[in-house]
């Protein structure tokens, strides 16, 4: 899968590689299970591919807080 997708996807991307609502993936943004990066203060999150595979692989990600 990993060469099929970007190094980071956008909210609505992982939901859709994920088959969630981008809601889902906010929640788990939310709660911490699910890591983010943003490249401006305020910007755009993005979901490292390797934390969205991990966690489609069933992987138990550490809190990011």
């Amino acid at each position: 899968m990993s060469e099929q997708l970007p190094l980071a996807l956008t909210v609505v991307e992982a939901a859709k590689v994920a088959g969630v609502s981008p809601r889902t993936i906010y929640r788990g943004i939310s709660a911490g299970a699910i890591p983010t990066v943003t490249l401006v203060p305020g910007g755009r999150k993005f979901v490292p591919r390797k934390a969205l595979e991990a966690l489609l692989s069933g992987e138990r990600l550490p809190a990011t807080r």
